[in-house]
This record gives structure tokens, C-alpha cells and sequence, in this order.
């Protein structure tokens, strides 16, 4: 079930949100949204550590929730030793779990997970895998379930799983009832800008955005594929499947920031 979702399509605006946050700057831009025309800008002058500029929204509480939002880092990667906080899951202002970058060397970055697990207290996961790059949009997503013993926190980028926590306690809170998008907390004090858009709450896994179909080409969710395609000798595609191409006989899906093509050749 959706909760919530905003392209900031077509006014340009962010009325859909509960409220801006942070003294930093967050505006709405048409530079270079993910689809569409608008998208967010989260900018922090690196006066001071702690720095925000974030869009806050409640919703209906639920014990499970996934958030999905594309971001992409401008400027600089963090300072070694900090991190930049865009996309948060909680109830009211307090985190359940947090999709971060976090560098080591303040060269590269990689994505980081942050966990609520017991009373007010956070575990940390890095991935270390994926360096990050700037000006290259990624799709980010979070997985909360809420429970006292058996809460989950997982992220997943483009489409792939690469962070998960189980066994969680991680009611302390309650519910997940809220999310943060942007820089919710920027530990050094470097300037830098993170754009974002496409955000959508549900209570399912929400994946990658679809693009717009051309030609003779159709829509499906891979989940509801009348029978597996591995079996027919097609072997096993990469990630995010998009649409099928009837003329062709290809699947289109999106892979590493580029729509690529899967098929029988």
C-alpha cells in the first residue's frame, strides 16, 4: 500500500510534505531532475558540523515500511571519518534506520547503513563494495520492520540488496510513522549538495521507477512474470528489469546508472 509519493511534479513545489527542516538550504530546481522537471536540492554551507537541509513527512504508521528515493552527490564525497545522512525511516524525529555515504578517507565513499537496535541505541553498516560517485544518480531504499525481538533493517541500491540487519529490537520508538530526505545530518563541515527526487513510502518493496515505454514495448513487474525466463535459456538477467519489447523479443532493464538490453543472443 502506498503511504506517500512526490516527484515534486508539476508545480515545483513540496506543499505534499509535512515540513522543511534544517537551516541550511532546500530548494526546488529543474538543473537535472532523475525524470521529469523538478527535483529537490539539499545544500550545506560546511559552517558547522551537524549541518541539515531535509524534507520531513508523517504517514500512517506501519511496522513495516520501505522508502525509495534517488539521490545524487554533488561537489565532494565527506570529509575521513564523516558522513552524509539523506534518507532516514522513523517515528516522528527520531530514526528506526538511516541510508548514509560514509568515507574513510575522505576520497572515496561508500554507503552505510545506520540501525536503531535496543533502547536509543544504533548499530553501523558499511558497504564497502560500491564506491559512490559523484553525479550519477542511484536509487536508494529502505526496509524497516519494527519489533521488540525480530525487526529487520535493509538497504538496497539500484535495485540490489547489499546491507540487511535481523533480529532487531527496534520498537523503541514504536511504528515507523515518518521519513527524512536530504541531508538529515552531515557529521564534517565540508559544503557540499545532494539532489533528490522520485520519493515514494509503501508497505511493500517498491524497486526502481519505471520509465516511460517506446514503440511496441509493455510494462510488467517481475514478480508477476507468467513463468521464468532462465528456463526458456535465457540465463539470469542483471538487475531491475523495466519492460518487455514484444517486437524484439528483449527485456530492457536498468543496470549500474544505464538501461541496458537482455536477451536470447
Amino acid at each position: 500500500m502506498v503511504l506517500f509519493e512526490s516527484g515534486f511534479e508539476p508545480s515545483g513545489g513540496y506543499a505534499d510534505w509535512t515540513s522543511k527542516e534544517g537551516l541550511d538550504s532546500l530548494t526546488i530546481i529543474t538543473t537535472d531532475p532523475h525524470h521529469g522537471y523538478y527535483h529537490a536540492s539539499a545544500y550545506c554551507n560546511g559552517g558547522n558540523e551537524g549541518e541539515q537541509a531535509y524534507l520531513y513527512k508523517t504517514f500512517t504508521s506501519s511496522t513495516t515500511v520501505y522508502v525509495r528515493a534517488y539521490f545524487k552527490f554533488k561537489t565532494r564525497v565527506p570529509s575521513a571519518g564523516k558522513s552524509y545522512n539523506m534518507l532516514n525511516i522513523g517515528n516522528g524525529f527520531n530514526d528506526i534506520a538511516a541510508a548514509r555515504i560514509y568515507s574513510d578517507n575522505g576520497t572515496t565513499a561508500a554507503f552505510q547503513m545506520r540501525y536503531l537496535n535496543g533502547d536509543d541505541t544504533y548499530g553501523y553498516e558499511t558497504y564497502a563494495y560500491i564506491s559512490v560517485q559523484l553525479n550519477t544518480w542511484y536509487c536508494v531504499e529502505i526496509k524497516v520492520v519494527v519489533s521488540g525481538s525480530a525487526g529487520e533493517a535493509r538497504i538496497y541500491v539500484d535495485g540490489n540488496l547489499i546491507m540487511s540487519a535481523i533480529s532487531l529490537n527496534n520498537d523503541y520508538f514504536g511504528n515507523a510513522n515518518s521519513i527524512m530526505a536530504g541531508e538529515n545530518y552531515s557529521s564534517g563541515t565540508d559544503d557540499h549538495t545532494i539532489y533528490f527526487d522520485c520519493v515514494k513510502v509503501d508497505t511493500s518493496y517498491i524497486g526502481l521507477d519505471l520509465v516511460e515505454p517506446e514503440g511496441d514495448e509493455t510494462f510488467f513487474e517481475p514478480a508477476k512474470l507468467d513463468s521464468d525466463p532462465s528456463t526458456a535459456g535465457w540465463g539470469e538477467p542483471e538487475a531491475g528489469i523495466l519492460w518487455y519489447n514484444k517486437t524484439e523479443g528483449v527485456f530492457r532493464y536498468w543496470s549500474g546508472g544505464t538501461i541496458k538490453t537482455w536477451s536470447t543472443e
